[in-house]
C-alpha cells in the first residue's frame, strides 16, 4: 500500500494507534483525544487491549441502535482535488458478524443516519461497501473479489482486515473525482463519479453500533488519514 510522506511540508497526517491515555472515563480517547458521542441514546463501553501496537475495543450495550461515535473538529475538514488523499484503518469484528455495523472515514454524521458529506467505509453485518457523498450527489460501491473475505464481500469474525481508500482526480465541483478501495492489500472496487464539492465540510470519524439487541464488539488497531498539502 502507499506510504505517507513523513514531514508536514508535504501534507497532514492524522493517526491514532490507541497507545495513549490510561482511561477513557474522561470522555476522551486515544492519542488524538477523540470526542465520544453516544449513538441512539446508549454509549458503548470503550477499553484498551494489551498489544504491542495498541488496540481500542468498542462494545455496545446490547440495545438495537446504540453505540458510539468518535470524532474530531466538527466541520473543519474539506477535501482538495488531485491524488494523494488516503484513508485507512485496521479493524476486527469480535464475537459475531450479524448485527455488527460500523462507518469509518471522514464524514458529517454522529448518528446511524447515513452521512450527506464525506468519504467512508461501511460495514453492515460484515458486508463491506464504500461511499462518497457531497452536496453534488452520492455514490456507493459494494466491495467485491477480495480473497480474504467470505464470498469476496464479507469480513471474517475475529479476524483483522486492513481497509484503505485512495482518492484521486478532480470533479466538476473542485473535489476529488475517484475513490479506489483496497481490502487486505487487494483491489476491492472503485467509484469514478464522486460529486463531493471542495467546500463540503466533514470530520474524522469512527462510528460503531448494533442492530440486534446483542452486545457487539469492534476492535480498532489504527486509524490513519493523509491529506496532501495544497500548493
Amino acid at each position: 500500500m502507499a506510504e505517507f510522506p513523513l514531514g508536514p511540508k508535504e501534507g497532514t497526517r492524522v493517526f491514532d494507534d490507541f497507545h495513549s491515555n490510561a482511561s477513557v472515563a474522561t470522555g476522551l480517547v486515544g492519542n488524538l483525544d477523540w470526542e465520544i458521542t453516544a449513538v441512539g441514546g446508549g454509549a458503548s463501553t470503550l477499553s484498551y487491549l494489551a498489544s504491542p501496537n495498541g488496540i481500542l475495543k468498542m462494545t455496545t450495550d446490547g440495545t438495537t441502535g446504540h453505540g458510539s461515535a468518535l470524532h474530531l473538529m466538527a466541520d473543519k475538514v474539506v477535501l482538495a482535488p488531485g491524488d494523494g488523499t488516503i484513508i485507512r484503518t485496521r479493524v476486527r469484528l469480535g464475537t459475531q458478524i450479524a448485527n455488527n455495523l460500523f462507518r469509518i472515514g471522514i464524514h458529517d454524521s454522529v448518528t446511524t443516519t447515513e452521512p450527506t458529506k464525506g468519504v467512508w467505509i461501511d460495514c453492515a453485518a460484515g458486508v463491506l461497501s464504500f461511499d462518497v457523498a457531497g452536496s453534488g450527489g452520492d455514490a456507493s460501491v459494494n466491495v467485491g473479489g477480495v480473497t480474504t473475505l467470505t464470498s469476496g464481500t464479507t469480513m471474517v469474525v475475529d479476524t483483522w482486515h486492513d481497509i484503505e481508500l485512495r482518492l484521486s482526480g478532480r470533479n466538476v465541483y473542485g473535489g476529488p473525482a475517484n475513490v479506489r478501495c483496497f481490502v487486505d492489500d487487494e483491489y476491492a472496487g472503485e467509484i469514478k463519479t464522486s460529486l463531493l464539492k471542495s467546500v463540503d465540510t466533514m470530520e474524522f470519524k469512527i462510528l460503531h453500533w448494533d442492530t440486534g439487541n446483542v452486545a457487539q464488539v469492534l476492535d480498532i488497531d489504527y486509524y490513519e488519514v493523509y491529506l496532501p498539502r495544497n500548493p
